[in-house]
């Protein structure tokens, strides 16, 4: 079990549907159990039997690029995180 797993892709996901539709295409592929939630409001997932909160952020490459990583987090560790999902405010 790790505390994160982290998919990037070139192209926006456009419905919670196709985001959940690649997290089950990665876990396919490497052979981890995954279950969609019971809950359709919420973006959390189940795989190898812990429950794990989905993110999407937008990332920016120096040479304009754009790609999109999903982040799909152990809710236990949230806390680790917080760095990476919330963008830090410059203090004026």
């Amino acid at each position: 079990m790790k505390d994160a797993y982290i998919i990037f892709r070139n192209q926006y996901p456009q419905t919670r549907r196709e985001v959940l539709a690649l997290i089950k295409e990665f876990c396919q592929k490497h052979d981890l159990h995954y279950s969609e939630p019971a809950n359709t409001d919420s973006l959390t997932v189940n795989i190898e039997g812990e429950i794990y909160t989905v993110d999407v952020h937008e990332e920016k490459e120096e040479s304009g690029s754009v790609y999109w990583i999903i982040y799909c987090l152990r809710k236990k560790h949230l806390y680790l995180f917080r760095n990476i999902l919330e963008p830090v405010h410059a203090k004026g």
